[in-house]
């Protein structure tokens, strides 16, 4: 029995046998599982592409079948056609955003014996999102004349002044009797006014939202409506007299479509804009508008009502914007790249952002607030992934 203990023959195939087991155990996991991270690589790729194609069409107005046509498309152009049955594609939208799932059945090799797994499934995610000029400005109120060229900044004389959206001056901010809402903040170059908690000088200068990124983008919407000239309305109800005009010359490009509803009606006026009529006719929204001016707009007793769901987009490409008259329950945004916008009259409320070289308020109660959905109508001039 101790002469048999000791016998050591045969004992080194034991082992180079358990081990070529362990190697190729080993083998067969990295063969696969290289296969499978290889093709998580190829989905991403296909995942990321479609998803930005496809916010590029949302931020353009797209539609559910232009967008999930778009999804298919960029898949199938990536290798991950949803048509072959190892491959699924899910997608969805939130906003301006757009989510792309893709998932592939794969087979297994020599780990299915180790793990009894013979397929397993594989997916990747992306999201994009569109925005516009503005998606990087994201500001109640924000005035882009600098202190060397002599901007004023954001000025708003008198009492009951709310602002419930950051606020943001290249220059100066003065509006003494102002409140900010909950961790609302007022940031200047220079100096503001007041200077208690939430009211920050010595910020640094930003960059105006780009109009020349605003009409490149404008190029992929159809169709806009233009008007040639200085336009003057003096009826009562001047607002809702342009409109009308504007649906009129809509529809005989566009025959019976509705698409304006759900895309924004677009207008353009190549010259000046100016209203004179009465603060008691108030124009009710009940779609989307943007209206694009080269010149300066006078908005003389123009009070506009509309929401988040129907906004108004008043643009100056090159001049000032005036309003005067009070009563306006305004949602949307006001901007003048080049110009200035006036607010006056009492007890307005404004719900979006309003940006221009300088900002000037005079009158009693004004409400101001930031929402980010406002431009959800205006095409995009930026496509990015989300991480």
């Amino acid at each position: 029995m101790r002469k048999f203990g000791r016998e050591e023959e045969g004992s080194v195939a034991v082992i180079v046998a358990i081990c070529m087991a362990v190697l190729f155990g080993i083998s067969a996991f990295a063969v696969d599982f290289g296969m499978l991270a290889s093709a998580r690589g190829n989905l991403q790729n296909a995942a990321d592409a479609a998803a930005l194609a496809a916010a590029k069409d949302l931020g353009a107005g797209g539609n559910s079948l232009n967008i999930g046509n778009r999804v298919t498309e960029y898949c199938a152009a990536n290798g991950c056609d949803p048509n072959d049955s190892d491959y699924s594609v899910t997608w969805s939208t939130s906003g301006k955003t757009v989510t792309v799932n893709v998932y592939r059945e794969m087979s297994m090799g020599f780990s299915a014996v180790i793990t009894g797994e013979r397929t397993r499934t594989v997916s990747a995610t992306a999201v994009a999102e569109a925005t516009s000029i503005f998606g990087g400005c994201p500001y109640a109120m924000f005035a882009g004349k600098r202190i060397e060229e002599d901007g004023t900044g954001i000025t708003i004389t008198g009492n009951n002044i709310q602002i419930n959206g950051n606020i943001h001056s290249n220059s100066d901010i003065s509006m003494s009797h102002a409140v900010l809402g909950d961790g609302v903040t007022a940031t200047a170059v220079r100096n503001t006014n007041p200077s208690t908690t939430g009211w920050n000088n010595n910020a640094i200068a930003l960059d105006m939202p780009s109009f020349r990124s605003f009409e490149s983008a404008l190029a992929s919407v159809e169709p806009v409506v233009e008007f040639s000239g200085n336009i003057t309305k003096k009826s009562r109800s001047g607002f809702q007299e342009l409109i009308d005009e504007a649906l009129t010359k809509y529809r005989s490009l566009m025959g019976s479509s509705d698409e304006y509803r759900y895309k924004g009606l677009y207008i353009h006026i190549s010259g000046s804009l100016t209203f004179n009529g009465n603060n008691s006719t108030i124009y009710y929204a009940d779609f989307p508008i943007i209206l694009i001016v080269d010149g300066d707009i006078d908005l003389n007793g123009a009070p506009l009502t509309s929401t988040v769901d129907y906004p108004v987009s008043i643009m100056s490409k090159n001049g000032n914007i005036t309003v005067n008259g009070g009563g306006a329950n305004y949602t949307g945004i006001l901007y003048a790249p080049k110009g200035d916008i006036t607010l006056n009259g009492n007890d307005a409320s404004f719900v979006g952002s309003i940006v221009a070289q300088n900002i000037r308020k005079s009158g009693g109660k004004i409400t101001v607030s930031y929402n980010e959905d406002v431009d959800k109508y205006l095409p995009a001039s930026k496509v990015h992934l989300i991480d």
